[in-house]
């Protein structure tokens, strides 16, 4: 998983409006994980992104780091979200 990219390109969907599905590629493995389980979790971890997402759709220095293709910034950003810090 890419949790900052995953992130970003939620932010962008969510700013041109995008509301169609979306698709996680996953693979239960056969060494006994629980498919049900598997995607409970994947649910979990997308919804708790597309919260993420969805608070920095509107935050303006994203917007302008993506704009630029600014990265670094771009990913700061993402991750002081993400985590929590300031």
């Amino acid at each position: 998983m890419h949790p900052v990219q995953t992130i970003e390109l939620l932010v962008e969907l969510s700013r041109s409006g995008y509301d169609k599905a979306i698709y996680f590629d996953t693979f239960p493995d056969h060494g006994g994980l629980d498919p049900v389980e598997e995607c409970r979790t994947n649910i979990l971890a997308a919804n708790m992104m597309f919260d993420i997402a969805e608070r920095l759709s509107t935050h303006a220095g994203l917007a302008e780091a993506i704009a630029r293709q600014d990265a670094a910034i771009s990913q700061r950003i993402i991750m002081q979200e993400l985590y929590q810090r300031s």
